[in-house]
């Protein structure tokens, strides 16, 4: 019975120890998997404003050429008001994809920031935790 009594500090460390490893392994790889999600997020913006970019060049294009294909000068009145519209209305759309893609990625930041503070504060807990159980047990002894 004095061996079992002796043993179970030990043990109580060991599973303390299982348990923070395992706690910081987990965090940790939810770091990696947001600074992924950060490259992801990245990319997806890059690709997002090309597309949208070109996209505003083929609107003014289309709208020119319907003008030009109809005899209208394009370069004063109603036409280059259309123009300028056609122009700005791409200019918001940018700006959206912008903010809401910085968005994205400002909340991948934080979540990969959590992870990292977990990770730490998982190891000092697990840490204290096993100190405690053995210096506890060994006075009681």
């Amino acid at each position: 019975m004095a061996f079992l009594a002796a043993i179970g500090p030990t043990l109580s460390t060991i599973g303390t120890v299982v348990s923070t490893v395992g706690a910081v392994q987990t965090a940790r790889a939810n770091a990696s998997i947001e600074s992924e999600n950060i490259r992801s997020a990245q990319f997806e913006k890059e690709d997002r404003l090309k597309e949208q970019k070109r996209l505003n060049r083929q609107r003014v294009g289309s709208a020119r050429a319907g003008f030009a294909a109809s005899g209208v000068a394009v370069d004063e009145g109603s036409p280059l008001l259309v123009l300028e519209e056609t122009i700005r209305l791409g200019e918001e759309d940018l700006q959206a994809i912008e903010r809401g893609s910085d968005a994205k990625i400002r909340n991948a930041v934080i979540r990969r920031g959590a992870a990292r503070t977990k990770s730490t504060t998982s190891l000092l807990s697990g840490i204290f935790s096993a100190g405690s159980t053995l210096l506890t047990k060994k006075k009681a002894a």
